[in-house]
């Protein structure tokens, strides 16, 4: 078995993560008629990191596989794949006794939250 580093397998995963989205994407254009760009955008970073979620609780019953590092998805989080990670979270039920992680998701919710907020008040 070949053994990574951290930011190798971030940087391998990352890359898997942004082709599968943009697969989604493409499949969402082609039904949504090219209507809802943003909501297409964010719908399928969302369904790629729920994807991904699925993927690592796969891959943690194995003994000798190579999971994807909490980084990660803290980086698919705030690129806007949050909703994606706490649904899949639960849907899973991986990583949900783990404080720490869902903390950090959490608060990159309420991050986004408070800037679609700010976002949404000055453009109105």
């Amino acid at each position: 078995m070949v053994h990574f580093k951290k930011r190798q397998l971030i940087q391998q995963f990352f890359i898997l993560f942004v082709v599968f989205a943009v697969g989604v994407f493409m499949v969402l254009e082609y039904f949504l008629l090219k209507k809802w760009f943003l909501f297409e955008v964010i719908l399928s970073v969302n369904i790629s990191s729920f994807a991904m979620f699925g993927y690592d609780k796969v891959v943690s019953s194995y003994e000798k596989s190579t999971r994807l590092p909490e980084m990660f998805f803290y980086i698919i989080s705030a690129l806007g794949g949050s909703l994606g990670i706490l649904i899949g979270s639960n849907m899973f039920r991986h990583k949900t006794q783990k404080l720490s992680f869902m903390g950090r998701v959490l608060l990159i919710i309420i991050v986004q939250a408070g800037l679609i907020y700010v976002f949404m008040n000055t453009h109105m």
